[in-house]
């Protein structure tokens, strides 16, 4: 995978980050077609399948969009060296949980996506690793966002990125 400009901006902003032992918040107002999705969805597929107990969320304000980027990580699961493809127990539409099919082995990593219908949405949900697509497109975006943050906690091994579209 060759980063195009964008996204190579945007992994030396997380690298420097993680250098300085912070959690990485990002909020960007972003341009249409620059890869920024499909960069967010790289690093946490990267992340919860090369480590144990990961776990990714993924909102986007509708079902269609959220099956769209959610797609991009199936791909990725899709197109990996079978070597190095973790076991998987759920695999459908709203999850990739990376544990055996059966008993405690494998990552226990999962990957998970809602839509914000309310501020509730991710209740329940503790998710080390958030992309928040969209999100000048939801309906209540301030009540979700506080809820939503409430789930992720603030360690250096956190990352909460937010991004939309400008008009």
């Amino acid at each position: 995978l060759v980063f195009n400009l964008p996204q190579q901006i945007r992994w030396h902003l997380i690298k420097q980050i993680n250098a300085a032992g912070e959690p990485v918040r990002i909020w960007e107002a972003k341009a249409r077609q620059t890869g920024c999705s499909t960069f967010v969805q790289g690093y946490l597929f990267h992340q919860c399948v090369t480590n144990q107990d990961e776990t990714a969320l993924v909102v986007a304000h509708v079902a269609d969009t959220v099956h769209e980027i959610f797609t991009k990580s199936k791909l990725f699961l899709e197109h990996m060296p079978e070597q190095l493809r973790p076991q998987t127990k759920y695999d459908n539409r709203k999850a990739l949980d990376f544990r055996a099919p059966r008993g405690p082995e494998g990552l226990r990593s999962r990957y998970t996506v809602v839509l914000p219908r309310d501020a509730t949405s991710a209740n329940g949900i503790t998710a080390r690793k958030v992309h928040v697509s969209e999100i000048a497109l939801y309906e209540n975006p301030r009540p979700f966002m506080l809820n939503m943050l409430q789930a992720v906690p603030d360690t250096p091994d956190s990352f909460v990125y937010v991004e939309s579209t400008c008009e």
